[in-house]
């Protein structure tokens, strides 16, 4: 499951307040023995909530999910940065090295049930109120009060998921 799902990670801050970003380079984790886990961090999550959060807590929470599958798995346990270079080699992506990784020791790992996934319907296919959903670039420009703006959003949106992936 590990091996091949998506995950979310959440990293509490100091106030147990937790942070979700999504991670979903699978290609690039990495257990570094059979309780620990490396996570890459690279290019284009410019926020950095997970990392300053395990720097104040050195505790993190993994969601894995894998699409269609109803079930999830978590891993709970500590964390800390890893800024190796050889470990940051072993975790490229397109042959460019992790900027850092999130080393997690595993304290607890279990499946979770699908009851969640199943009352959410988050694997069914789009139906018409999908369809309808306004896309991210009308959203942003709207609360901008600036409709001129959709194309720009837009455009700038799908040239950061073109070239700053990694």
């Amino acid at each position: 499951m590990v091996d091949r799902g998506d995950e979310l990670i959440g990293s509490p801050n100091d106030r147990v307040k937790v942070k979700l970003r999504p991670e979903v380079d699978d290609t690039a984790r990495e257990f570094i023995d059979p309780t620990t886990l490396a996570i890459p961090e690279h290019k284009g999550n410019a926020l950095g909530f997970g990392p300053r959060n395990v720097l104040a807590t050195g505790r993190i929470g993994l969601i894995f999910m894998v699409p269609g599958q109803r079930e999830s798995y978590r891993v709970n346990g500590t964390a800390r940065l890893s800024r190796d270079p050889e470990l940051l080699d072993q975790l490229a992506v397109d042959e460019k090295p992790a900027l850092m990784a999130t080393i997690v020791g595993v304290e607890e790992a279990f499946f979770h049930c699908g009851t969640a996934m199943i009352r959410s319907k988050l694997w069914a296919a789009a139906d018409e109120a999908e369809a309808d959903r306004q896309p991210i670039a009308e959203q942003i420009s709207g609360l901008l009060g600036d409709e001129s703006l959709v194309p720009v959003i837009a455009a700038d949106l799908e040239e950061i998921y073109r070239t700053d992936l990694y």
